[in-house]
């Protein structure tokens, strides 16, 4: 008679259970490394939409004709006139708008500065914008130098 050959049941658990213990262990490695891929990813994503709604509202005040009112926040929603007619920039539940087409979502607060003592000439645009990796809040801004005003 010959030998047995193959796996007892305790070979097999026991294995099992090793490959089980290596699996949680590189797990516990791989983790970060794709939490950091998934922040990167969709922060490239949002500079790239925040970069373009800010391209909109840049191009929009630089034709303002009405942007020379008093010092300091403009208040949203904020219309004013430019070579297109007409316009209005708000925010609602966390999308600015730009005459009711959302421009931008998630923000958390938009605020559009005017005429401070340095330069009288300058808009400034800040966003608020949620970042879903982290549960963080993104801070974007930029200058505007409206062409049509005269002082």
């Amino acid at each position: 008679m010959g030998k047995a050959k193959g796996f007892t049941l305790i070979e097999m658990v026991a294995t099992l259970v090793l490959v089980g213990i290596m699996a949680v262990g590189m797990a516990y490695f791989l983790i970060p490394g794709i939490q950091g891929y998934l922040f990167a990813q969709e922060n490239a994503e949002l500079t790239q939409k925040v970069e373009l709604a800010m391209t909109r509202l840049t191009r929009e005040l630089r034709e303002c004709y009405t942007c020379d009112g008093s010092e300091g926040a403009i208040s949203l929603p904020f219309v004013f006139e430019n070579t297109l007619g007409n316009r209005q920039i708000s925010l609602s539940n966390g999308d600015l708008k730009i005459n009711g087409y959302t421009l931008l979502d998630k923000v958390r607060s938009a605020d559009i500065f005017t005429r401070n003592s340095t330069d009288p000439l300058k808009i400034k645009i800040e966003l608020d914008v949620a970042h879903q990796q982290g549960d963080r809040i993104l801070t974007f801004t930029t200058d505007v130098f409206p062409r049509n005003t005269y002082q």
